[in-house]
């Protein structure tokens, strides 16, 4: 653990993120040494340098260029995926990031997402976050046409995120952060992913899942990117997102059993000592 050279945050995860002094997504990856992180050997190996590359490639469309911060992000976010150890979730993550965004801009200029694609996104955001079958049962549910129709309105809307957003929720079992994943598949310089993740960085220790709360949480995303994207770099809503996911999946990872004991212990302490003075 103590190998793992780990950079200081000043006012928080977004807060650190910064063109030229990232914190800790990028700083992990351009300090990484080789050592393991909680006994897992991660490795940047070719096929996982090209797959970050061209995430960064098809979420880019608004940049003229790449630039060493973003395919930075684009590297931390594939090791964060290999220390999930989940094999599971690396086929669906290529597609989300790489294949689908492809496939919704060739149906350019009124795109539309099918019913097997909502299936699939919706696996990949159940995979890398919390399960939750029932959702895939709803979709499944649904019938072609519907996806084919709130889908299509919901990117002609854009970049109205609320328009666009309610547009897509009239699917049973979609709501505001499936929503915003279908859209950020298109649109990521307007619409970023609504994950645990980003969310508890940017708003706080709040899970509110619900389209005011999204508006907010992808205008201070937007915010963020703007203000990244000087002096030749260029960023979007969803690189400031992936940053922050690959951030807090280091976080807990690099929080030791040791520390949870230490807690523990302490908070027996604090109850026998209230039990004293009662």
């Amino acid at each position: 653990m103590n190998d793992v050279k780990v950079p200081v945050l000043r006012g928080g995860p977004l807060d650190a993120i910064r063109a030229g002094d990232f914190g800790l997504p990028v700083s992990w990856i351009r300090d990484w040494d080789g050592s393991s992180v909680g006994g897992i050997e991660p490795s940047i190996d070719e096929e996982h340098q090209s797959r970050g590359e061209a995430a960064v490639g098809t979420s880019q469309d608004a940049c003229e260029k790449k630039t060493r911060d973003t395919v930075n992000i684009a590297l931390a976010y594939d090791v964060g995926l290999s220390l999930l150890r989940k094999p599971d979730l690396l086929p669906l993550d290529a597609f989300y990031w790489t294949e689908l965004p492809l496939l919704l801009r060739r149906r350019d200029p009124r795109p539309f997402l099918t019913k097997p694609e909502l299936h699939r996104l919706m696996q990949w955001k159940l995979t890398r976050g919390k399960w939750r079958p029932r959702l895939l049962n709803f979709i499944s549910s649904l019938e072609e046409h519907l996806v084919e129709s709130a889908s299509r309105k919901a990117f002609t809307a854009l970049p109205d995120l609320s328009q666009a957003v309610s547009e897509l929720t009239v699917l049973k079992g979609v709501g505001p952060a499936t929503a915003s994943a279908v859209l950020a598949a298109y649109a990521p310089d307007v619409a970023p992913f609504m994950s645990d993740e980003a969310m508890i960085a940017s708003m706080g220790n709040v899970k509110d899942y619900t389209l005011k709360q999204y508006l907010a949480f992808a205008e201070k995303l937007q915010v963020k990117a703007k203000e990244l994207s000087v002096e030749g770099n260029c960023f979007t809503p969803v690189d400031v997102e992936r940053a922050l996911w690959s951030s807090a999946v280091r976080a807990k990872l690099l929080h030791s059993p040791s520390d949870d004991k230490s807690e523990a212990e302490a908070g027996v302490k604090r109850s026998t000592k209230r039990k004293r003075k009662i």
